[in-house]
């Protein structure tokens, strides 16, 4: 899907919609403080039919007072993409941030409460958009808003377009153990809760992971530890250093390699903000002042039980052979984030 809206005088909001199958009829669903309504394309454009991408060319809209009724003085207006449910465009909040902002999600499970807490400030804000696919990730990089922000689990390396469309990133860590332990009793619960927190491809290539956690005990950190003594090596390697994959690979199944060890440093070097959970407080702090606005403490929130079985975790290095690299990186971030703010409190 492609969209784009390019104008808003008040009276008149003009954009356009393709979308995903070149013979699908696009439609906007229109919502206001009035309620919403579904509306059609009313413009045609020769050059996407030309070029293919749609069957008829009706892929471009105006929207008026005749068919929004009281257009001009909507303070709140929403424009979505009624097929997919996507939010083209939103009308600027007052005091928003003028600032276009990726939060590159490290978690498994997102952090949304996070994301509700930055999105206040912003006026297109797209949460877990890796759920989009590529494609429709690439998209959101380009909409020309800008005021923008996005959270989304990809892999990095194969979006180096961001910096050109203006992207700043901000990235928040944690121990690679800790981590561990959140995923595995989250896939553990996969088949009651199911997999909506993981994008379609990596649900499907994540079945041996899904199969093994199941037969985890969380009851205690040495019951856990004592599962973990007899992973698989299949699925260790699923497992593996996924934060230096995330950051250096172009695949999410490409091994991670201690050679590119540097370019995941030079990822983080080039953030905005860089922070670790144990040190959210200074996270939150960082971003309050690069969005204008503070963010409460409580928008971060870990479970007391995962940080438990991490300290057996921790204890027993039962889990270290597999997570080395992404252990250095933490490491690495913790130590000089130390030294940052020791520096700064001279």
């Amino acid at each position: 899907m492609i969209f784009n809206v390019h104008l808003d005088t008040g009276d008149l909001v003009a954009g356009t919609l393709i979308p995903y199958s070149p013979s699908e009829t696009p439609l906007l669903r229109v919502v206001t403080q009035d309620g919403e309504m579904i509306v059609p394309m009313n413009k045609f454009n020769q050059g996407v039919l030309d070029a293919g991408a749609h069957e008829t060319g009706f892929v471009d809209f105006e929207l008026t007072p005749e068919i929004v009724p009281n257009l001009p003085n909507l303070g709140f207006l929403e424009l979505y993409d009624a097929a997919s449910g996507v939010c083209i465009y939103r009308r600027p909040p007052p005091d928003m941030a003028f600032e276009r902002i990726l939060r590159l999600e490290t978690s498994m499970l997102p952090l949304r409460r996070l994301d509700q807490e930055i999105s206040k400030k912003f006026q297109m804000y797209y949460h877990s958009a890796e759920r989009m696919g590529r494609a429709g990730t690439v998209q959101l990089f380009n909409i020309w808003q800008r005021s923008v922000y996005i959270s989304a689990r990809i892999q990095i390396n194969s979006y180096q377009h961001i910096h050109e469309c203006g992207f700043e990133t901000i990235i928040l860590l944690r121990d690679p153990r800790e981590e561990l332990v959140e995923r595995l009793v989250a896939l553990q619960k996969a088949e009651q809760i199911g997999t909506h927190f993981l994008d379609e491809r990596e649900a499907r290539s994540l079945d041996e992971v899904v199969a093994f956690a199941s037969t985890l005990d969380f009851t205690d950190g040495q019951s856990l530890v004592k599962g973990l003594r007899r992973l698989p090596v299949d699925v260790a390697m699923r497992l593996s250093n996924p934060l230096t994959r995330q950051l250096t690979a172009n695949d999410p199944n490409e091994p991670a390699r201690r050679a590119n060890l540097s370019k995941a440093l030079g990822h983080l070097a080039e953030a905005k903000v860089v922070g670790v959970r144990s040190r959210a407080g200074h996270f939150l702090e960082a971003v309050g002042e690069l969005i204008g606005a503070p963010i409460p403490e409580d928008s971060i929130i870990d479970i007391p039980k995962v940080r438990t079985l991490t300290d057996a975790l921790i204890d027993s290095r039962v889990c270290d052979y597999f997570l080395e690299l992404d252990l250095e990186l933490y490491q690495f971030t913790e130590r000089a984030l130390e030294d940052s703010v020791a520096t700064h409190d001279i």
